[in-house]
């Protein structure tokens, strides 16, 4: 009997279909992972002063958010992954196919009313039960808007100047290929790219969204 190992990259594509035999099966699992998380989506930066998710949902990750990508495991006896220093991170909505499982939203510093009226509470509660983690579902800071939860992450990421702000909006932590930046995080990318100021409707609902 033979093993079929098969690892994927980012964007679910099969990379590599490798057999195996039993013998083998550690020594090829070590390796295989090894390839694995070289292929993990990364977000362009290492430091940012406020990273911006638009949406997380069960669909996108099991935790509601990749915490490889955001840099945050927020799990009491688990170091956070070190590439990744940021100040602020903000969850702006739930993704529709999550139905209110806001699994994952702990992790958040702000959230907007929007999103915790949108939240499945028992759903979320007994997946937090059953994967023992709690910490994930811990409802954070809610503001009235989006405008509003944006405007405190930048209030209290500890740099006074707005023109210095490293900030980056991602769709969501499987959705990486396209990123919204401030200058600074444009200019060490050594990007091309037209600089806009967020916009917002009358109810401060982002209006500027991947």
């Amino acid at each position: 009997a033979y093993g079929l190992a098969i690892v994927e990259n980012a964007a679910h594509e099969i990379v590599t279909i490798e057999g195996a035999e039993p013998a083998a099966f550690a020594d090829t699992d070590i390796r295989l992972l090894k390839k694995a998380k070289s292929l993990l989506a990364r977000l362009p930066v290492r430091k940012l002063d406020v990273l911006a998710c638009q949406e997380l949902g069960k669909e996108v990750s099991g935790a509601g958010m990749d915490y490889a990508v955001i840099g945050r495991t927020d799990i009491r006896g688990i170091a956070n992954p070190d590439h990744i220093e940021m100040v602020k991170l903000v969850v702006l909505r739930l993704t529709e196919a999550t139905h209110g499982n806001g699994i994952g939203i702990g992790v958040a510093d702000y959230v907007p009313k929007t999103l915790t009226d949108g939240l499945d509470l028992k759903s979320m509660y007994e997946n937090a039960i059953t994967s023992a983690l709690g910490e994930k579902c811990r409802i954070p800071i809610v503001l009235p808007s989006e405008r509003e939860t944006l405007q405190a992450a930048f209030a209290t990421c500890w740099n006074t100047d707005p023109a210095s702000w490293r900030y980056c909006q991602i769709r969501n932590t499987l959705s990486l290929d396209e990123v919204l930046v401030s200058r600074p995080v444009m200019e060490e990318l050594g990007a091309d790219g037209t600089l806009e100021p967020l916009e917002f409707d009358n109810k401060g609902r982002l209006l500027t969204i991947l």
